[in-house]
């Protein structure tokens, strides 16, 4: 008995929690194929927040800094520029055309990254 209550895991050994396991189940019945051919599914919250907080001027404030490192950087830019159109191009993002409703908008920040292998590229 004691040793089902205090079994030891070896360090490759799986464990799943319970709001895995939920989620899991969620992405069972909700994964879809979008008629680009990708596949979509829900977001992994808990449950799903009734309004999302208004991040509207911290993403403002993100983008000027953003806009003052293509200033300062040009080479950035064009990388930057030029890895948002392959995104645009293999469909990875779209842009958002409708306008969402009050409580339902959240903007991520974003900027680009260099890999330390790849110096050179975004």
């Amino acid at each position: 008995m004691l040793e089902s209550d205090f079994k030891d895991t070896a360090a490759g050994d799986v464990n799943i929690s319970q709001d895995d396991l939920q989620f899991l189940q969620i992405l069972d019945h909700n994964i879809m194929m979008n008629a680009k051919g990708h596949l979509e599914m829900p977001l992994p919250f808990k449950s799903r927040p009734s309004i999302m907080l208004d991040n509207r001027k911290l993403a403002t404030k993100r983008l000027l800094q953003l806009k003052g490192r293509f200033d300062r950087n040009s080479m950035y830019a064009e990388q930057y520029i030029q890895c948002v159109e392959q995104m645009l191009t293999e469909g990875h993002a779209e842009p958002a055309y409708q306008t969402a409703k009050q409580g339902e908008v959240y903007y991520i920040p974003h900027h680009g990254v260099y890999h330390a292998k790849k110096p050179d590229k975004l």
